[in-house]
């Protein structure tokens, strides 16, 4: 018994060993190919450093694609090969059957001529009548290019399915006569039980004729008749690791269909009377691996995205000057709030000259942070990264406990932080995620208890948190949440819910403007109050859709094809509510901020049309499929520059020398990008130009503000002329603002696309 265990074991590891030592190559063009660019022709065999590179891009294969001197032989071998195959199947089996037959007396015969056909040399096979009529006569015809491959694939086709019919018990053919078939015996009988050998004989003739050279390179077929085999020396040597992936694909989906295909002949090898059965067997592991297989991928592509997404946090963290404009007003506003400052003045006239846009619990959550650490600005990146995980987290058990569909909930949750927009602005700090989170937290404490009084008192806390972290918070999520429970018949805990939510907002609202003496609305509300341009919300509305384009359609089949059911009712409500935010967008100075809880909203209705087909495997599949492929290709373009982000980590040594201007500037400093370089540096902001400048067009004074710059009271101004936005000074000053500068400062050098005034 023990010999017996023992040999299975060692075959296992054998067969292991020599799988692994098979995909070696397969694994070296995948390597070579993943340095995120493509390779010179010095490069090709050069490893590329470390396992698993830093990069990864998907530009030479996309360059690939779009060539059409590379798609035409694909398309011209795939043909090839795929009627070479065919024409064996069809001429080969028949020829083999009859020859297989007892009462078919030249079968040996027959036999011999054949196997002797095949033994050939390929040069004496085409022969030169052959190259003289049929090739320079009819060069021009696609048949010419199967003639040859023909000639040299069929015999051995005959060969192999002889053996394999003569092997097939007899009385299955007999037993077939006389169940009256007739002529049809072979068609109906003997073809189907015979399955796994003609369809092995067929995928060996298929990848025969795929990489046969000899024949595609004859000089008298025509150029745009060669295959891929012909041409594939004189592609781009550059290009070859991906052309290579792109020609193996062919051969691995074949192979991949042979296998299924093969399992249905062995079955009706098996008996007809088993044939129900086995295919109830087959339907079984259908449901169960196809599923399956689809969640693997789904999984590696999230799995990628996730490094991508912790990758881009950790660099964030580490970099320690901003990374968006908006970091600096928060930090400021954060350090004024932790040394017990006001940050709501209700009398903007006076200086600073400064507005805070958004409510002050964000600014709370970090004034502890300021104690401990000083103006710092990797604690407001930190919460941040935190807010994505935990928002992720509760879609996820949103989901969860609305289905109870465990992979469905981790499509959703994981595909969150995959989406460009999360990731780019997870790494900073800014106040848009945090209140995301919390009021995903009080929108998963309604579903998750809707009979309990005590949830709907978290609930109301959480979301009210949220609106005291962004306004904009205001409308999904509790809106949501009310329609929800009014939908499950929980009508008292949806009045108690919409009367705390309600009741505590309306009194922190009230507590905030009289403590600021009517500042918190001037600033929250007032001047919020932007320029809106359409073209703005086009140009998001089409980047949108283009990188989300398959979230998009599951939300839109979700909302139009779903049972109207409880997971409905949270998803599309919430949906249809986050698209109001969204449009926000067109404000100018806005960003792509005002997409985060669209796109929490598409993950929540991704995730439930997965859960939605549980009952039908195959398109399940088919979703969870398309969802990875929508998460590679999200990773993919997060993996593109970032816009201004990636454009100041490349100027991080010029960055650093503007600090230190800052930092030895002798007086108070004004500048419009850059602007936490000012708290990091121990000074206040006292004006903010952009913000300040949209008030000045609704009637703003300005008068103070541009008095301070001609009195030459900054010790340094720094102002942002970047060559790829030159008229940006005209949305950022005022005509006076600029006018004062040039007339009572002089440049003396230029840092980071920063010009650097000094009093003259």
């Amino acid at each position: 018994m023990v010999r017996r265990a023992v040999r299975p074991a060692v075959f296992s590891a054998f067969a292991m060993l020599f799988a692994f030592v098979s995909l070696l190559p397969v694994a070296w063009m995948f390597k070579t190919n993943a340095v995120g660019r493509i390779v010179g022709p010095g490069e090709l065999f050069v490893p590329p450093p470390g396992l698993f590179p830093g990069e990864f891009s998907l530009l030479p294969y996309i360059s690939v694609l779009y060539d059409l001197d590379f798609l035409r032989p694909l398309a011209n071998g795939v043909i090839t090969a795929a009627t070479t195959a065919v024409g064996c199947f069809l001429i080969g089996s028949l020829a083999a059957y009859a020859i297989a037959r007892r009462g078919f007396r030249p079968g040996y015969t027959s036999l011999t001529l054949v196997l002797a056909m095949g033994l050939l040399p390929p040069l004496a096979a085409v022969a030169p009548p052959l190259v003289r009529s049929a090739v320079l006569e009819v060069s021009g015809s696609r048949l010419v290019m199967l003639i040859p491959d023909l000639l040299v694939a069929l015999p051995l086709s005959i060969w192999f399915l002889v053996a394999y019919f003569r092997a097939l018990p007899a009385e299955l053919g007999e037993a077939a006569r006389a169940d009256g078939n007739g002529p049809g015996t072979f068609w109906r009988v003997m073809l189907p039980v015979a399955t796994p050998g003609v369809l092995t004989t067929a995928v060996l003739t298929f990848v025969f004729a795929w990489n046969q050279y000899l024949f595609a390179r004859n000089p008298a077929f025509e150029e745009r008749l060669r295959p891929i085999a012909a041409v594939l020396p004189e592609l781009p040597n550059d290009l070859l690791p991906a052309i290579s992936v792109l020609v193996t694909l062919p051969l691995v989906a074949l192979v991949l269909g042979y296998q299924r295909l093969v399992v249905v002949g062995d079955q009706a090898v098996a008996g007809r009377t088993e044939a129900p059965t086995g295919k109830g067997r087959t339907a079984a592991r259908t449901r169960r691996v196809a599923p399956g297989v689809a969640t693997a991928v789904l999984l590696l592509a999230q799995s990628w995205a996730l490094m991508l997404f912790l990758r881009h946090g950790w660099d964030a963290l580490a970099f320690p000057f901003p990374l968006n404009y908006g970091e600096g007003p928060l930090l400021d506003q954060a350090v004024r709030l932790a040394n017990f400052e006001g940050i709501y003045s209700s009398d903007l006239t006076r200086a600073p000259y400064t507005i805070s846009n958004y409510p002050p619990f964000y600014l709370l959550v970090q004034a502890p942070f300021v104690w401990l650490f000083g103006p710092e600005l990797w604690y407001g990146r930190l919460i941040s990264l935190a807010s994505v995980a935990a928002t992720a987290l509760f879609v996820a058990l949103t989901l969860f406990t609305l289905t109870r569909d465990r992979i469905a909930a981790m499509a959703a949750g994981l595909t969150f932080p995959a989406i460009p927009y999360v990731l780019r602005w997870s790494s900073l700090g800014r106040v848009d995620l945090l209140g995301l989170a919390l009021s995903w937290a009080g929108l998963f404490a309604v579903v998750r208890w809707p009979e309990r009084r005590r949830a709907m008192a978290a609930a109301a806390l959480l979301f009210v948190a949220a609106v005291l972290t962004r306004q904009t918070y205001v409308l999904a999520a509790p809106l949501t949440a009310f329609v929800w429970l009014l939908v499950q018949g929980q009508r008292r805990r949806a009045l108690e819910l919409a009367g705390l939510g309600c009741g505590l907002g309306l009194a922190s609202f009230a507590a905030l403007n009289i403590s600021t003496d009517g500042g918190f609305f001037l600033n929250t509300v007032t001047a919020n109050i932007n320029d809106f341009r359409w073209e703005r919300v086009s140009f998001n509305a089409l980047g949108a859709g283009l990188a989300c384009p398959l979230l998009l359609l599951g939300g839109l089949a979700f909302a139009w094809r779903s049972p109207r059911d409880k997971a409905w009712w949270l998803v599309v409500p919430y949906l249809a509510l986050s698209v109001p935010s969204a449009l926000l967008v067109g404000k100018v100075g806005s960003d792509v901020n005002y997409l985060l809880e669209l796109s929490a909203a598409l993950c929540l209705a991704t995730g439930a049309l997965i859960a939605w087909q549980r009952g039908r495997p195959r398109l399940r599949a088919l979703l969870i499929s398309l969802l990875a492929l929508q998460v590679f290709a999200l990773a993919q373009s997060s993996l593109v520059p970032s816009g201004l982000q990636d454009y100041v980590v490349d100027q991080e040594r010029e960055v650093r020398q503007l600090s230190r201007i800052v930092a030895e500037a002798d007086g108070p400093v004004l500048t419009d990008e850059h602007m936490g370089l000012l708290p990091l540096n121990g000074k206040r902001i006292h004006l903010q130009p952009f913000e300040m400048t949209q008030l000045s067009r609704d009637g703003w004074d300005q008068g103070r503000a541009v008095e301070t710059i001609r009195d030459e009271k900054y010790a340094v101004i720094m102002m942002w002329e970047p060559p790829f936005a030159r008229d940006i000074k005209q949305d950022r000053w005022t005509p006076e603002m600029l006018g004062a500068v040039e007339d009572h400062y002089e440049p003396t050098g230029r840092l980071a696309d920063m010009v650097v005034y000094r009093p003259e």
